[in-house]
């Protein structure tokens, strides 16, 4: 899976984009950019959690690829 493709899941799981930003506080502007410079590793928890991990941190920050967080408190 992509960063986009990631990230296009993430929204439709919340509901859509513009719920996936206001439930982490950004504009619509920040996430696109996401899609081209990737995603900031706190976002990416973030989105672990909001998704249930259905999203993880490897499928948004492939750098982190492999890497399993197990418990997470709110960022």
């Amino acid at each position: 899976m992509t960063v986009e493709q990631a990230i296009n899941l993430a929204a439709a799981l919340v509901g859509s984009k513009g719920k996936l930003c206001q439930e982490l506080k950004i504009s619509r502007q920040a996430m696109n950019t996401w899609k081209k410079k990737g995603v900031p590793l706190r976002r990416a928890l973030e989105i672990q959690l909001l998704t249930n991990g259905a999203v993880m941190l490897g499928d948004l920050c492939p750098e982190y690829a492999g890497i399993q967080i197990v418990q997470v408190e709110h960022v």
